[in-house]
């Protein structure tokens, strides 16, 4: 919105001063950047196991089936447990269901 507005201000004339060169607003940060590079490395260095999830599993929940299971070490198992991961990714088995007849 912020960028909208301030072209808006540009086509009029008005010279609007940011803290951030215009030509970075359309770049994601640093640790977004970053994010998305672990990501993409995490997904091709497991692609067979995310397969076997998917084709095979998916009525097992994914955090439990990939994370606990296959990536993390037992003492790396804690963050798992924080409320963030259980609220936001907890599926029933209904709607996995209903994915899985979607294909």
């Amino acid at each position: 919105m912020v960028l909208i507005f301030h072209q808006f201000l540009r086509n009029r004339g008005v010279d609007v001063k940011l803290d951030v060169p215009f030509e970075m607003w359309d770049q994601p940060s640093v640790e977004i950047t970053s994010l998305y590079k672990q990501c993409v490395d995490m997904i091709s260095d497991f692609e067979d196991e995310l397969e076997d999830w998917f084709y095979h599993h998916q009525e097992d929940d994914l955090l439990l089936y990939f994370c606990r299971e296959r990536v993390l070490k037992k003492s790396d198992q804690a963050c798992l447990s924080e409320e963030v991961f259980r609220s936001s990714n907890t599926k029933t088995k209904s709607s996995i269901g209903a994915k899985r007849s979607d294909l």
